[in-house]
C-alpha cells in the first residue's frame, strides 16, 4: 500500500508540475511564487517517494537473499 502511494505522489505531483510549468515556453509568460513553490515542494516529494521505494526494493531484495 506504501508503493501505491507513493507512486501515486510522484505521478500526481509530476502531472500538477505539467500544468502548471507548460506555459513557460511561451514568450512573455511570466512565473509567480505559488508555481514556483509548488515545484519546490514537488521536487522534494517526488525526491522522497523515489527514496522510499528503492529502501522498501532494497529491503525486500536482503530479505529474499
Amino acid at each position: 500500500m506504501k508503493r501505491a502511494t507513493d507512486l501515486l505522489l510522484i505521478v500526481g505531483f509530476l502531472v500538477v508540475d505539467v500544468l502548471f510549468f507548460h506555459d513557460l515556453f511561451k514568450p512573455g509568460e511570466h512565473t509567480a511564487l505559488p508555481q514556483i513553490l509548488t515545484g519546490l515542494l514537488s521536487l522534494i516529494v517526488i525526491y522522497r517517494s523515489a527514496q522510499s521505494i528503492i529502501q522498501d526494493q532494497i529491503k525486500h531484495k536482503k530479505i529474499a537473499n
